[in-house]
């Protein structure tokens, strides 16, 4: 509309683009009021934590050689937030599931093992 480029922008307006939410293309009901959302915030999952049962399968099974995966991070993360049907009670159900998903998955390393910053929050 104006043909200003961000930075043009920035200087006349004195706002960084991206510091305000662009408006919802969602609407809420009538009697609802936006979620933050739909207001344009982003939303940060909140980190489940790692059960006691697969902490104790990665101290048990996790010191062999060929299960020393299941003692990593990403692993540990992996397997806790997953969807699970029933969710793996005894570190005996956590190896099992290990064992099936090692086949097929290769989780990503966390963010602080791929020398990543962590993200800012106000």
């Amino acid at each position: 509309m104006l043909g200003w480029t961000a930075a043009e922008f920035e200087t006349e307006v004195g706002v960084p683009l991206g510091s305000v939410p662009l408006p919802s293309t969602r609407a809420a009901g009538p009697d609802q009021a936006p979620d933050a959302q739909q207001q344009g915030w982003e939303v940060q999952p909140v980190q489940r934590p790692i059960p006691g049962s697969l902490r104790e399968a990665a101290e048990v099974f996790g010191a062999r050689a060929e299960w020393a995966e299941l003692r990593e991070g990403r692993w540990l993360r992996f397997l806790t937030d997953l969807h699970h049907r029933r969710t793996p009670q005894t570190a005996g159900e956590w190896l099992d599931l290990f064992l099936d998903l090692r086949k097929r998955f290769d989780p990503p390393a966390l963010p602080d093992q791929r020398g990543e910053e962590d993200a800012w929050t106000p």
